[in-house]
């Protein structure tokens, strides 16, 4: 099973995010500039996946709302794919 770790809890822009996911999820070039994307991709991983999210993310000083907005995602996409395990820790 392919681990991801995603180091963003520095991120303090969506669009920083965005860049940042575009690289380490491998997103297609036209993929990735919005939430509804990154769940598409997520929703789509056809091989046994975990990714691994830190809770900072969400923080007021880091992301605040759309960092909650994003583990949502991340949660929702692996309760409807069976080869998605996310961990936020």
């Amino acid at each position: 099973m392919k681990k991801i770790i995603l180091e963003i809890a520095d991120c303090t822009l969506p669009e920083q995010l965005h860049l940042y996911l575009q690289d380490a999820l491998s997103l297609p070039q036209d993929c990735g500039q919005s939430l509804d994307e990154i769940y598409d991709f997520l929703t789509d991983i056809e091989e046994p996946m975990t990714i691994v999210l830190p809770q900072a993310v969400a923080d007021e000083e880091h992301l605040g709302e759309y960092g909650e907005r994003l583990l949502l995602v991340f949660d929702e996409a692996a309760a409807e794919n069976s080869n998605l395990v996310v961990e936020v820790i």
